[in-house]
């Protein structure tokens, strides 16, 4: 039986959903990591993510100036979808509208993976919250 997608995104997708999609927005046309980091991203309307990459020793040196707080890494062993050494870089979030996350789940461009660690969650959101770079708007959802 297939759950509607009002309820799916109502009831499934919240803080700590992990999706696996390609975004325009990122350099590379390559699938990524992206973690909900909102609390009730489906009454908000919108979905507060951060973005995984295996680039970590670039993602340290593009942040050079960054607290280290603000830049997690994560192994294989402590998230199970990873299947590289992981970074993610809370100095920078995406917003996207539930519609648009909708549309990309209806059209198969979106996989939902495993839910993100609650240890690791509460860093990465530790780490948004610290970031001298996302606006307090945005702090304020999470």
């Amino acid at each position: 039986m297939e759950i509607p997608d009002d309820l799916l995104f109502e009831t499934c997708y919240k803080q700590g959903s992990v999706f696996y999609f390609a975004d325009e927005e990122l350099s590379s046309q390559e699938p990524h990591f992206f973690i909900v980091l909102n609390h009730s991203p489906g009454s908000q309307q919108v979905f507060i993510l951060a973005v995984s990459s295996h680039q970590v020793l670039k993602s340290y040196f593009r942040r050079a100036n960054a607290s280290i707080e603000t830049l997690i890494e994560v192994t294989p062993s402590e998230y199970e979808g990873f299947k590289k050494d992981s970074i993610i870089d809370c100095n920078r979030v995406f917003q996207k509208s539930v519609a648009d996350i909708k549309e990309k789940h209806k059209s198969g461009k979106l996989k939902s993976k495993p839910a993100f660690p609650e240890e690791l969650l509460k860093k990465v959101i530790n780490g948004v919250r610290k970031s001298k770079l996302i606006e307090k708007n945005i702090k304020d959802l999470l």
